[in-house]
């Protein structure tokens, strides 16, 4: 694609890995959608159904590609990685003593050295993606109220009082 320019029109035909995400309050729930290429505290979409999610998502993703374009700001392609590339071995170099205390605890938990450290890598991995989904739900929560707050204060400024600042709303003429 060297040839080709890597215009707006580039950026929004390239097709990115959606990650949905309900997301569940004591305010309600909504969706979420980020990608992993894209960094979710700016590209995110939010909505009541998966498919206002997605929509906010993809209008987003446009301003924001505009806005980094016109700036020089470098877009991250889609990355796709096909499990046929793992073979599911790979060597760990590691110092004598941590491999001693491995082996120690394998034969007290009686497994193997590759199961034992399996299991804790899967542990670790997993409670990576536990931290991460978390983040994304806090930051999607933040956006969801700062959302909420800043439409309170549109509406209060456009001469309306707004229930969340903890007036009547009145109907303009």
């Amino acid at each position: 694609m060297s040839d080709k320019k890597k215009d707006l029109n580039y950026y929004l035909g390239l097709d990115y890995d959606l990650i949905i995400r309900k997301i569940t309050s004591e305010d309600g729930s909504f969706y979420q959608v980020t990608t992993r290429e894209l960094s979710p505290a700016a590209f995110y979409g939010t909505g009541d159904a998966i498919e206002g999610a997605i929509r906010s998502f993809e209008e987003t993703k446009k301003v924001l590609f505009k806005h980094h374009l016109e700036r020089g700001i470098e877009i991250p392609e889609p990355e796709r990685e096909e499990d046929s590339d793992y073979s599911g071995k790979f060597v760990v170099r590691t110092s004598p003593a941590l491999h001693c205390r491995l082996v120690k605890i394998a034969k007290k938990n009686r497994q193997s050295l590759n199961s034992y450290v399996n299991a804790v890598l899967e542990r670790t991995t997993t409670a990576d993606d536990i931290m991460e989904a978390t983040k994304q739900a806090l930051c999607a929560t933040f956006h969801l109220h700062t959302e909420r707050y800043l439409r309170s204060i549109y509406t209060f400024e456009e001469g309306r009082h707004s229930p969340a600042l903890g007036q009547k709303e009145v109907n303009a003429a």
